[in-house]
């Protein structure tokens, strides 16, 4: 399948390559500074005239193919001159050696070593000029129009208020319901602001729709204060928005960047006054993010209503006080009349064979304004009927999926799409559909194949993002969210440091037609061999290395520049020998791989960018790799056997992030970090007392993401913890300090971050108090996620409770603290002020002396009365809390688990009926290891998961009717449960392990669909009534006889170690739809019924051991084999 060539963005890297000083120097040494400007030259003529080829080459094939070798030849043309850029870096580096090996390295470089790279170049090089002059001839014969001059450009255009409402059509009945809606609305649930979401898919008009109410003279009059934000940012930053606000309302620049100001400024400007804010372009689906704006906006006067428009229903759903406005498609009335405005104006001939096809067009479009406003701009400059047919007869609509019509117009969005973006998007080709692609990932990957032009406003990293950005504008990109960096939780609770997106599978069927065969991935598939891969392929997702079929003769394969390993069996291979010699233009090598041996050579890959090794085996890297200067990215995070890292990695001058956190076994860093001056990740640091491996090598870098500092112990004074400057690195959301038991309170002083941070970690820490500044709410107010770990000498905690936007709190052996809540806590600030206003999970594990949840005495007992906690709260661990012996009223508890708990377990459900549930939304409990519970209390009333383990005297759960909403029970070690209650109605799962006193089951498991049954001693039988059972395992129920009638469902029975059973249910109607079946060691077994016998081959699965009589039919030659035989999977043994 060949796609399209997009070099209009590449070339202009090439051109600034032949410009560069490095190269230009190694070109003059080398005696070929004429030939490179020659190139120039003809490139430039070049680039002149690719913006009109790429837009004809689907149309015309000979130049499809004339930009095909062009591609060729300029990814060999930049792989020559980043040889010439090697050797300057290289020559670069020797200068800096010591004395005595100066000379030598030089001599070797400037003598021998450039004879033959020399040699080499020079001949490559006229082999390029020789091509591209070839090509550059072939121009006239196509008689291309030159480029009209571009100029890139980086996010959103920003929205405004403005509209020309002329051109407007087919939206005024919106307008109305919304006009509507501002003036009469009377409050929403009893808020003062409304919320109206306008949604609708990408091009669909919710801009300009909201620009027509905005300006509507009765909105003018109703409301006191405009406000207009084009918000266009995924990222939803706080601080941002309401400085964005601020500037709108005031007509005036903000600086302010403290968010206390800020929202003092806010509320000073729209306190009392009835306001209007639209919100344009909003992406954010995060519910604390939102509340928190509504927060300091709800002081506007009543009938304030702020509009925002969305692509996403999920964010609609959750701003919406009152309804949503969904923006449909246009009529075909009004997309003609649209299509004709654009079309025909000005004065444009409006003939009968032209309308006949402009009708057809617009039919494609699906009712997209953006196309068919696109469409009918673009026809306006033809003026020949051929040419109109030639868009209606376009391949582009015969790209449809099935009968959806969307597709056509994304191929005109992404006609019109600058080259960059071109590039960047159709790269996401190398991806499976509905692949979760993280942000920063994507942006290194399109750095490392020079995917990202030279913007002199910022780095590359933040060109990346616009670029991201700007594609999720667009709609190329959808499904935006934020996740936990541990396991992608997206709706766990804390800090999500983690931006990622999918790609609609429509978009990736258009990606993929762009990249034809350049991108191909073998995510699904079995390793490939390299027959498989066609010449034309750079870009690759495998599950493993191919197979080279022939060791004697290695391929060359010049055009692979990324391979990405797909899956985690890449773990289990090791990087044959030969392949850094094959693989000379490779960019990116992202596999999980056991790769590097120390002793393999990496010289072969001096074109390497990204280089991802993550939770691998390897436990050295080989000094070469410090030879690759290109490197920008390695990632070595997990690698647990990694005991350490080259010394000359400070070589690599352009390396711009490494990942090493999960290397717990390496000792220190190399020497004089802190020469990397591009390096702002940098994911973890071990602090050492040798010279040049102390924190002041942190000093002047500017690091942002996450940093881990260990072995903070041997730092020797405060100086030298100063001199890590972390309150100047306002890029970092995440820090973690690390001691290995130090008092070193001054030092932990000096470390303190700037007061953005969202994460916060502290483990090992041998002080008895926490630093000033922890205990300072207004350092620590934007964390989101704090973990307190073995610092088991501190009396008291910080005062968290104060913290606005804390969602998680993780305590673990905290084990001098006795009160959860201090006295000075409670006492300081304002009477009525909730404390942990959105906390949603606490973990408090270990603390064998937390006494009580507050510090109570008589001159704050009044101030607890007052105060409100928790009213966020849904997940509650306390493990290993022997003295803690109640929990406080938390209405919002939804999860609660509790594991070796006070003796006194009575106190700690100390809930009296009279107040009614303390805990009313709980929904799912865990209790491990509570030796004195004996009667679980029947106060759950919403609870869904209920599992009890190693409770040895639990005798019983809850009376009748307590857990009518229980789906699911576990039980395990509870020695002395003799029954189960009535009324367990909702139950679909039940899983009992090794509960010896239980006898029988309750006869009401209507609802059953999953049984496991093991070690239960006691028990005989099992109730009738459980049709609905699909999955039946029971192991080691010795006295258990027989299993109940009416299976009808079962798909997977599972049999074991059941020595008193001696039969299987008869009736005909059992056994119809088993899958699987495993009957082991239940030797009183002898025969199966009918039914069974009758369902054996359609069954997938089947697995017996056990008696002579049992198996011996189903041997070979016995009554049943026949029946056996068609069976997939099958084991038969005594």
């Amino acid at each position: 399948m060949a796609g399209e060539f997009i070099l209009s963005a590449f070339l202009p890297v090439i051109l600034d390559k032949l410009i560069s000083p490095a190269i230009q120097q190694v070109g003059a040494a080398f005696g070929t500074d004429e030939k490179l400007q020659k190139l120039k030259r003809i490139l430039e003529s070049i680039q002149s005239v690719l913006v009109d080829a790429e837009g004809r080459q689907n149309s015309e094939t000979s130049i499809k193919n004339w930009l095909s070798d062009l591609t060729d030849l300029a990814y060999e043309a930049e792989d020559v001159l980043e040889v010439f850029d090697f050797e300057a870096q290289r020559k670069r580096r020797s200068r800096i050696q010591d004395n005595n090996m100066r000379r030598k390295v030089f001599f070797y470089f400037s003598f021998y070593k450039p004879i033959m790279t020399r040699f080499s170049l020079c001949r490559r090089l006229n082999h390029i000029i020789e091509k591209v002059e070839a090509i550059a001839d072939e121009i006239h014969k196509f008689n291309f129009q030159l480029n009209k001059e571009v100029r890139i450009s980086f996010g959103r255009p920003q929205t405004h208020s403005y509209v020309d409402k002329e051109n407007i059509i087919g939206r005024e009945e919106d307008k109305e319901d919304i006009v509507s809606f501002l003036i009469n609305h009377d409050g929403c649930n009893n808020r003062k602001i409304a919320v109206l979401p306008i949604v609708a898919m990408g091009g669909m008009g919710k801009t300009t729709l909201s620009q027509l109410v905005y300006s509507d003279r009765r909105v003018e009059h109703h409301f006191q204060l405009f406000i207009w934000v084009c918000v266009s940012d995924a990222d939803f930053d706080d601080i941002r928005l309401v400085r964005l606000i601020i500037e709108a309302a005031t007509k005036e620049e903000c600086r302010l960047s403290n968010m206390e100001l800020l929202q003092y400024r806010l509320r000073e400007i729209i306190t009392g006054k009835r306001y209007l804010i639209v919100l344009d372009d909003v992406w954010n689906e995060n519910p604390i993010q939102w509340k928190r704006l509504m927060t300091l906006l709800d002081c506007g006067g009543e009938g304030s209503t702020v509009v925002v428009s969305t692509r996403s229903m999920v964010a609609a759903k959750m701003m919406a006080t009152h309804t949503i406005h969904i923006l449909k498609q246009l009529h075909e009335e009004d997309s003609w009349e649209l299509f004709k405005r654009r079309a025909f104006g000005d004065g444009a001939e409006e003939t009968g064979s032209l309308v006949k096809i402009s009708k057809d067009i617009i039919k494609c479009c699906g009712g997209l304004p953006l196309a068919i406003d696109a469409l009918g701009s673009m026809l306006r400059l033809k003026n020949d009927e051929e040419e109109w047919k030639a868009v209606l007869n376009s391949d582009i609509w015969k790209m449809q999926v099935a009968k959806d019509n969307i597709l056509p117009a994304l191929k005109v969005s992404y006609n019109y799409l600058p080259s960059h973006l071109k590039r960047c998007f159709a790269f996401c080709a190398i991806y499976p559909k509905a692949y979760e692609m993280e942000k920063e990932t994507l942006i290194q990957l399109w750095m490392a194949n020079g995917y990202i032009p030279y913007h002199e406003k910022g780095d590359l990293e933040a060109m990346g993002r616009e670029i991201f950005d700007e594609l999720v504008w667009r709609s190329f990109f959808q499904n935006v969210k934020e996740v936990r960096s541990n396991y992608r939780q997206d709706n766990s609770y804390g800090y999500r440091s983690i931006v990622t997106c999918k790609m609609h599978d429509l978009m990736h069927d258009l990606a993929q037609s762009i990249m034809g065969k350049e991108c191909l991935n073998f995510a699904h598939a079995h390793a490939p061999k390299w027959e498989d891969i066609p010449s034309t392929t750079r870009h690759l997702l495998i599950p493993s290395f191919p197979e080279l079929t022939s060791p004697r003769s290695s391929p060359i394969l010049p055009t692979i520049r990324t391979i990405i390993g797909s899956n985690k069996y890449f773990l289990e291979q090791e990087l044959p020998s030969k392949y850094p010699s094959m693989l000379k233009s490779l960019r990116v090598l992202s596999s999980e791989v056991k790769l590097f041996n120390k002793t393999m050579s990496v010289r072969h890959l001096r074109h390497l960018r990204l280089l991802d090794l993550s939770f691998s085996y390897i436990m050295e890297l080989p000094e070469g790799i410090c030879s690759l200067y290109n490197l920008q990215t390695l990632k070595l995070s997990g690698c647990e056997m990694l005991k350490k890292l080259p010394e000359n990695l400070t070589d690599l001058v352009n390396l711009r992030r490494l990942y090493i956190d999960g290397c717990y076994n390496l000792v220190h860093m190399p020497k004089g970090m802190g020469r990397l001056k591009l390096l702002h990740t940098l994911t973890m640091y071990i602090v050492s007392a040798q010279v040049g491996r102390g924190l002041e090598q942190l000093r002047d870098l500017n690091l942002g993401g996450t940093l881990e500092l260990y072995g903070i112990d041997k730092v020797s004074n405060v100086i030298d913890a100063k001199d890590a400057d972390l309150s100047s690195k306002i890029n970092l959301h995440s820090i973690k300090l690390s001691w290995k038991g130090a008092d070193s309170l001054e030092v932990f002083e000096a470390l303190k971050p700037h007061d953005g941070l969202r994460m916060l970690e502290v483990w090992n820490y041998g002080g008895q108090k926490f630093p000033k500044w922890m205990n300072v709410p207004k350092q620590l107010e934007n964390l989101v996620q704090i973990r307190l770990h073995d610092c088991g000498k501190c009396k008291e905690l910080p005062p968290l409770g104060k913290l606005p936007f804390l969602e998680m709190l993780e305590l673990f052996h905290m084990d001098d603290v006795k009160h959860f809540i201090n006295k000075i806590t409670w006492c300081d600030g304002e009477l009525n002020t909730t404390l942990f206003p959105l906390l949603k999970e606490l973990q408090m594990i270990h603390m064998e002396n937390l006494e009580d949840w507050w510090e109570v005495d008589e001159s704050n007992a009044q101030v607890i009365t007052n105060r409100q906690f928790f009213p966020s709260l849904m997940t509650l661990v306390i493990y290993n809390c022997k003295k803690l012996t109640t929990i406080p009223t938390i209405p919002s508890l939804q999860f609660l688990r509790l594991g070796f708990c006070s003796p006194n377990l009575a106190d700690l459900f100390s809930f009296t009926l009279n107040e009614g549930p303390r805990l009313p939304r709980l929904q799912e409990h865990c209790i491990c290891e509570c030796q004195s519970l004996v009667h679980l209390p029947a106060c759950f009333p919403s609870i869904r998961s209920l599992k009890i383990k190693d409770c040895k005297r639990l005798k019983s759960l809850s009376g009748p009717g307590s857990l009518t909403k229980l789906q699911e029970l576990v039980l395990r070690g509870c020695d002395d449960l003799t029954s189960l209650p009535q009324g367990m109605e909702s139950l679909t799962t039940l899983y009992i392990f090794k509960c010896n006193k239980l006898v029988f089951l309750p006869e009401d498991l209507t609802k059953l669909d999953s049984l496991v049954l093991e070690s239960c001693d006691s028990l005989v039988f099992l109730p009738q009534g459980m049709e609905g059972l699909t999955n039946l395992k029971i192991s080691k129920c010795k006295r258990l006889a027989s299993l109940p009638e009416g299976l009808i469902k079962l798909r997977n029975l599972n049999l074991d170690g059941c020595e008193g059973l001696m039969s299987l249910p008869e009736g005909v109607e059992c056994f119809t739809e088993l899958q699987y079946l495993t009957i082991s060691e239940c030797n009183k077994l002898r025969s199966l019924p009918k039914a069974l016998q009758q369902q054996l081959p359609r069954l997938s699965g089947l697995r017996i051991n056990g008696h002579d009589e049992l198996i011996r039919p189903f041997q070979l030659g016995g009554d049943y084999w026949h029946l056996v035989e068609s069976i997939p999977y099958y084991t038969i043994t005594t």
